[in-house]
């Protein structure tokens, strides 16, 4: 009998202590979010309050992440003054992902210009119409992300990993995108003005009927990538890949697209009037309706280029190999060889 006694008295013990545990860790949350929603230093301590309490309450961690992040995307489009969201923005930023290991992140339609990502875990994320211009977002993980219609203007996103993801409708203005995986990513209509690709690796993604004027891309692989109807107006293009690329309808006046590989390339009914290609590899590129008035191609290989009722006048074909290329119907007014 009094070891039966013992023994209850233990699990009463013991389920006395877990409810009391529960309880204060009740408490804690509650205090810490009420600090979160002050002004000044509260906010600060709020977030560190929350984070230990994850620390020490492991099945906590989730509900506090996704609290958090709940937290950044409300509180960070407020437009009520509060001078210390900033500082208390980026430790809550910082502690989301830090307790987010296990799931996405989801900072749909945040507002976080400036935010520091670098070499932040946003796989999967969900960052749908974000706002986080001039973030720095070099190396960060952000395969599979959904980034529609977000914004990432001026942003450094050097050596960071977009594969697969979502990019449609997006806005690079002038993004750093050097070294970065764009592979399989999709950049629909994507805004990509003045960006710079240097070293990018965008194989087999896709850009249709993206902006693409007056990006600086060298040394980039571009195999295989869909530019259907795409604007590279006086883009600068050197040593790319382009091999297998489909950029039927493209607009490509002015561009720049010198000692690069363009082979077996879809440019039906594009426009390059004015473009460079000199010392390119265009073999068996189809240039069907295209329109490449005054263009340079001085010293490209053409062989088994189609040509067929395109516009070539005043073009420099001066040094290029041109053995069985198909000129049917094509305009060589003023056509330099």
């Amino acid at each position: 009998m009094g070891g039966l006694l013992v023994l209850v008295g233990a699990v009463y013990t013991a389920r006395s202590y877990g409810l009391s545990r529960q309880v204060e860790q009740s408490k804690r949350f509650s205090d810490g979010v009420q600090l979160l929603g002050g002004h000044g230093p509260a906010g600060y301590g709020g977030v560190i309050a929350l984070h230990n309490l994850a620390n020490d309450a492991p099945r906590l961690r989730s509900p506090i992440a996704e609290f958090l992040q709940t937290h950044l995307r409300v509180e960070s489009r407020s437009s009520a003054p509060n001078a210390s969201r900033p500082a208390t923005l980026a430790l809550a930023l910082e502690s989301a992902l830090a307790l987010s290991t296990d799931s996405a992140i989801d900072l749909r339609g945040a507002l976080l210009p400036e935010a520091n990502l670098k070499r932040a875990r946003l796989r999967n994320a969900d960052l749908r119409t974000a706002r986080i211009d001039r973030a720095n977002l070099a190396q960060a993980d952000l395969t599979g992300a959904s980034l529609f219609t977000a914004s990432l203007s001026g942003a450094n996103c050097g050596g960071a990993c977009f594969s697969a993801a979502d990019l449609r409708g997006a806005l690079l203005l002038g993004t750093n995108l050097v070294d970065a995986d764009l592979t399989h990513a999709r950049l629909h209509a994507a805004r990509a003005s003045q960006s710079v690709l240097v070293r990018a690796d965008a194989t087999e993604a896709i850009f249709r009927n993206a902006q693409l004027d007056g990006v600086v891309a060298r040394g980039c692989n571009f195999s295989n990538v869909d530019m259907t109807r795409a604007n590279l107006d006086t883009a600068y293009l050197e040593s790319v890949d382009l091999t297998g690329a489909r950029l039927v309808h493209a607009s490509a006046a002015g561009i720049v697209l010198t000692n690069s590989q363009l082979r077996d390339v879809d440019a039906t009914d594009s426009v390059f009037d004015g473009a460079d290609l000199r010392g390119s590899d265009v073999r068996g590129v189809r240039f069907a309706r295209a329109s490449l008035k005054g263009a340079d191609l001085r010293g490209a290989r053409l062989e088994g280029a189609n040509f067929t009722d395109a516009d070539v006048s005043h073009a420099d074909f001066r040094g290029a190999q041109l053995d069985g290329v198909t000129w049917d119907g094509c305009n060589r007014t003023s056509a330099v060889f």
